[in-house]
């Protein structure tokens, strides 16, 4: 595994950190007004949304390529729907990649189906919530399984269904039956194994994003407020505080990074193993990371009107998306027989 991003990588790191900023949201009341379809059409001018189109079957761009772009939409709270976009090329890439390419686009939009409980991506028969469903059409689920196969289906979404989550503001949801599915295709067992593996990715790169991003507004802000007339950053509970999280979230970092590495470098069941050690320690720790960087920012931090509580919430939400900590560890303690 390259630990240290190439230049070329490393450019596609500030492309991602740039466009991202332009339609970041940094007060709650940006999403009053927010403008969906620019931000949707500035992500697709740069291609952000068709990383992982096929071109001679293999992905446009890496895991570690599409984790870059994951942990920025994190960190600029961007409400597109990067996850569910990202998530459904990657699948139809290998069923249906006309479908994949229009997706990509922008011509065509989707959610991706999860349990309703959010522990995991969805299967015909159960109850479901199209999760990352802004103007979406349709959601993506899974059909019959096999020894061999897995079956894709995509269910319609009804018009004006979708709304904002109450957990997180800045990703929207829609119920759904997965009653009037249409089978799209099948896939081998290997590529659904791998796909939960990006989905389990993206989860976590994109809490990993919103981690970083809020510990360094606090860690600022901590430079300019003054209380007692010092920097309130002097203060030794406060450094405690930020330290703690700052420590929190490397190996959290680590773990994402060698996640999306593994995605396509090591067997598809590898690759989930390693997707699920990062989902499992991301979500152990984001919330007491946000949390912290709350709290630097005092009272006004834990308001509606403070950007803190986007940052914390849509942490909360990555680590409910796709199981918890305990799903996933306990997973991790099983011997690895297989990909599910």
């Amino acid at each position: 595994m390259h630990a240290v991003l190439t230049p070329e990588q490393s450019s596609l790191r500030d492309l991602a950190r740039d466009v991202t900023d332009r339609v970041a949201v940094r007060n709650p009341s940006d999403l009053e007004r927010y403008d969906h379809i620019g931000a949707r059409d500035r992500l697709g001018e740069v291609g952000a949304l068709g990383l992982r189109l096929r071109e001679e079957g293999r992905p446009v761009a890496s895991g570690t390529e599409v984790r870059l772009f994951a942990e920025a939409i994190g960190a600029a709270l961007v409400p597109v729907p990067f996850f569910s976009t990202t998530l459904a090329v990657e699948l139809l890439g290998n069923v249906e990649p006309d479908l994949a390419e229009s997706i990509a686009a922008g011509e065509s939009r989707c959610a991706v189906a999860l349990r309703d409980d959010f522990s995991g991506l969805a299967e015909v028969g159960e109850a479901a919530i199209a999760w990352d469903a802004k103007d979406a059409e349709f959601a993506v689920a899974v059909g019959a399984v096999t020894d061999e196969t897995v079956e894709i289906v995509k269910a319609p979404l009804t018009s004006g269904s979708c709304v904002a989550s109450p957990l997180d503001p800045t990703r929207w949801c829609a119920a759904t039956t997965l009653d009037d599915a249409e089978s799209i295709g099948f896939v081998s067992r290997e590529q659904h194994t791998r796909w939960q593996a990006m989905a389990l990715m993206l989860a976590s790169a994109d809490a990993v994003g919103a981690m970083r991003q809020t510990l360094e507004n606090a860690i600022e802000y901590s430079k300019q407020r003054h209380a007692y007339g010092r920097p309130i950053g002097s203060f030794q509970a406060l450094q405690h505080l930020m330290v703690e999280a700052y420590v929190d979230l490397q190996p959290a970092s680590a773990h994402t990074s060698f996640a999306a590495w593994a995605l396509d470098e090591l067997s598809a069941d590898e690759a989930l193993r390693a997707a699920r050690s990062a989902k499992a320690y991301v979500s152990r720790i984001g919330l007491a990371v946000a949390e912290r960087s709350m709290q630097v920012f005092g009272g006004i931090g834990v308001t509606r009107e403070h950007v803190a509580h986007l940052f914390t919430r849509r942490v909360m939400a990555d680590r409910m998306i796709l199981g918890s900590e305990d799903e996933h560890f306990g997973h991790l303690t099983e011997a690895p027989t297989g990909g599910n």
